[in-house]
């Protein structure tokens, strides 16, 4: 692992006899990153607020919570930053362009106009704003957050699914934050949005606490101090299983890991899990919990004590 993020791992077990059999370890890694020190020119953050108008958000003040909470957001805005909106029921509408916070009356004055209507497809709002953030407008921290109840009944269907549309861009430098409102909502869908899109997940049940967290991405964005952060672990042969809990992840055979890591992990090794944790803020900690499914017997003694196949970059 590198040396500007720290890390510690702390496992469940110390040691198996081998003549157990099929053994679950568990592995909890903490990453922090560093406190910024010294004031720098920050890069502009560029964000997209996503709100869901459905008729699902008129119960219990849901919008108009979400829409003052919008209003705050701007307030926090510097003139290089850039905001952009987009309003959704059955569809995903503009509200207004990417635009530099210069005038912010006139921004709290569109998100005033948002008013309830049908139904609700999350996925064709995270796709225009994805597009808008791909545009030539879209410069610096490149951030949505998604304000909804997560009940989605238009357009792509399932947690899953909808979880894969906010992580399509990830690479493209593109993260989504969603944030549940509502005693109401769909925990599982606004779970995967905010895993799978590199973000943070957060549940409000009193729409109040809408201002705080929204305050607390802008705040992460302009502190941002690494990009698209992930963990590869080598799996050997007396591993049987690997299980990340709460991150997207991508498992590639051991020839595949070998082009990057090196001609010795074919042979070594069994395959690699990547874990995408994405972007780390100044201070920042995060952990990750890992369960392995082992067979002790199996292990040779050349093999690596499995601390030591992860990787931090």
């Amino acid at each position: 692992m590198n040396n500007f993020l720290q890390h510690t791992i702390d496992s469940s077990v110390r040691a198996i006899p081998s003549t157990q059999t099929d053994v679950k370890v568990n592995f909890l890694i903490t990453i922090t990153a560093p406190k910024a020190v010294n004031a720098v020119e920050r890069a502009p953050v560029c964000t997209i607020l996503v709100i869901d108008k459905s008729g699902s958000m008129s119960s219990q003040n849901k919008l108009p919570h979400a829409i003052e909470a919008g209003q705050v957001l701007v307030d926090q805005l510097e003139e290089r930053d850039n905001l952009g909106i987009v309003e959704f029921d059955d569809v995903a509408t503009t509200r207004q362009e990417i635009t530099p916070a210069k005038d912010k009356e006139r921004m709290k004055r569109v998100l005033a106009g948002i008013r309830t209507g049908g139904c609700t497809n999350i996925s064709d709002a995270l796709i225009r704003a994805q597009q808008m953030l791909a545009g030539p407008a879209a410069q610096g921290t490149k951030r949505i957050l998604l304000i909804s109840d997560g009940q989605a009944n238009g357009g792509i269907i399932g947690a899953e699914a909808i979880g894969n549309v906010a992580g399509q861009k990830r690479d493209a430098g593109i993260t989504v934050s969603s944030i549940g409102v509502g005693l109401d909502y769909d925990e599982a869908t606004m779970q995967k949005i905010g895993q799978l899109g590199g973000g943070n997940f957060y549940h409000v049940r009193e729409a109040l606490e809408l201002v705080g967290i929204l305050q607390a991405e802008l705040n992460l964005a302009k502190e941002l101090m690494t990009r698209r952060t992930k963990v590869k672990y080598l799996r050997p042969a007396s591993v049987l299983s690997v299980k990340v809990h709460g991150y997207a992840t991508k498992v590639e055979n051991a020839e595949q890991a070998g082009k990057s890591q090196g001609p010795d992990v074919a042979s070594a090794f069994k395959d690699e899990t990547t874990i995408q944790v994405s972007d780390f803020s100044s201070g920042e900690i995060r952990q990750i919990l890992i369960e392995l499914q082992v067979d002790p017997a199996s292990a040779t003694e050349t093999e690596p004590e499995a601390a030591k196949n992860l990787a931090l970059g």
